[in-house]
């Protein structure tokens, strides 16, 4: 089974009839209210649909809070200070761009959490031994670099990937790192 979960609305670029529809079996949108609430319920249907607990399974859970305007819940957010909620496609924020790379640090440390609560579930369940989960990122913004810096900006650390822009982090439970 083919299963790709996703709090975007798939219409967005085409991604429908370009990527998921033809790949995958089951499709799950979660469409309603804040991004960050959508993101959270991802996690809830991705157990609920029964994802791989009876079967092999290959599921994409593709989760938009760190995409623009960067969305998290307005408590959970330990970088400060940071933008409030608006369009940051629209509006000229180099004046404020420490707020508004603290507001994408506040929605990647959201989603992170995400993350943690899945693969803690995965644990709860016994079924983190026998599932792989894959974390992948993209630098797509240069947050309003004053220095025009490449949109496509690297990753720094471990998230570094082959070609030094995309970010990606691979968690397996059988793994010697992890033991």
């Amino acid at each position: 089974s083919l299963a790709f979960f996703t709090s975007q609305r798939l219409e967005w670029r085409h991604m429908d009839a370009l990527f998921v529809r033809p790949a995958f079996d089951r499709v799950i949108e979660e469409t309603d209210g804040e991004v960050w609430e959508r993101d959270a319920r991802l996690v809830d249907r991705y157990f609920e649909q029964g994802a791989g607990a009876e079967q092999p399974t290959f599921s994409v859970i593709f989760f938009t809070s760190s995409h623009h305007d960067y969305s998290f819940p307005e408590d959970r957010a330990p970088f400060q200070p940071s933008l409030r909620p608006l369009d940051v496609m629209q509006t000229d924020l180099r004046p404020f761009r420490q707020e508004l790379v603290n507001r994408y640090r506040n929605s990647v440390s959201y989603v992170d959490s995400l993350v943690g609560e899945l693969v803690d579930r995965l644990a709860r369940e016994g079924r983190l031994d026998s599932t792989r989960v894959i974390v992948t990122a993209f630098a797509a913004s240069d947050l309003h670099d004053p220095a025009g810096s490449d949109a496509n900006a690297p990753v720094p650390g471990a998230l570094r990937a082959l070609d030094g822009r995309t970010g990606a982090a691979v968690w397996a439970a059988d793994h010697p790192a992890w033991r």
